[in-house]
């Protein structure tokens, strides 16, 4: 949808207007490498591994006024669960890639243009953290977790970086934020206040989905893995405050 200005433009529910890193108006998306004479931009093929190659990552435009919407009546439009706004415009965020992909999905478009610039529609349960400067803030109960690395039981001889395989159900917790208070689905439990940032914890199954991918990864230390593990699927707290 083309419109000739945001001013007047107001989010509803639960969506939050972002202007994304990249406009996904073309399959290919420009990276850029350090060759030997200096920066290539290369394009990606970004229908290829699509939960690896969108973008993920936007500045908050517009928010919705009040608190986010909770009918579980309602499940089209409402939240999965009971949480708050914190976000705020001009907070760098990242996302689920399939916010972005289906803001451009031809039968239901979420995105609008104005002046040659590209926004989408992001549904606010989808949103993992922001940025506001330095400050971290986790969103929608979510949690950053560092998987732990176990050793490798064999009596051959490997190599060091084969002597160790990273534990795929634990990990340290190093990111933290407020507790989702409600959930829709009865199989979620109420999420547990006493975690602290550098508990040894364990996870449930499926739970190690990087909080980004590598090649476009903007947060923290690329050498890190980071896990986004919602507090609710944090099934114990094995040691606390664990901080190697």
């Amino acid at each position: 949808m083309i419109v000739d200005s945001l001013e007047n433009f107001k989010p509803l529910f639960n969506w939050v207007l972002i202007k994304p890193d990249w406009d996904g108006q073309s399959i290919t998306r420009p990276y850029e490498v350090t060759g030997p004479d200096g920066n290539v931009t290369i394009d990606i093929d970004a229908s290829y591994e699509v939960e690896k190659n969108a973008c993920c990552t936007g500045v908050v435009v517009k928010v919705p006024e009040g608190e986010p919407y909770f009918n579980p009546s309602d499940p089209t439009k409402s939240m999965e669960w009971v949480t708050d706004f914190e976000i705020q415009e001009g907070d760098r965020v990242i996302f689920g890639y399939f916010a972005f992909t289906e803001a451009f999905r031809a039968a239901d478009p979420r995105w609008i243009k104005v002046d040659g610039e590209i926004y989408i529609l992001v549904f606010y349960g989808l949103m993992y953290l922001a940025r506001r400067g330095d400050e971290v803030i986790m969103l929608n109960g979510y949690t950053l977790v560092e998987p732990v690395q176990d050793e490798v039981a064999t009596n051959l001889f490997l190599p060091n970086h084969l002597k160790r395989s990273t534990n795929k159900q634990r990990g340290i917790v190093r990111y933290m934020g407020s507790l989702n208070r409600q959930y829709s689905n009865h199989r979620y439990t109420t999420d547990d206040d006493s975690l602290q940032v550098g508990d040894l914890v364990t996870m449930d199954r499926y739970c190690n989905i990087p909080l980004e991918y590598d090649l476009w990864r903007t947060f923290g230390d690329k050498e890190v893995k980071l896990w986004r593990v919602q507090r609710t699927f944090i099934s114990g707290i094995i040691t606390k405050t664990q901080n190697g």
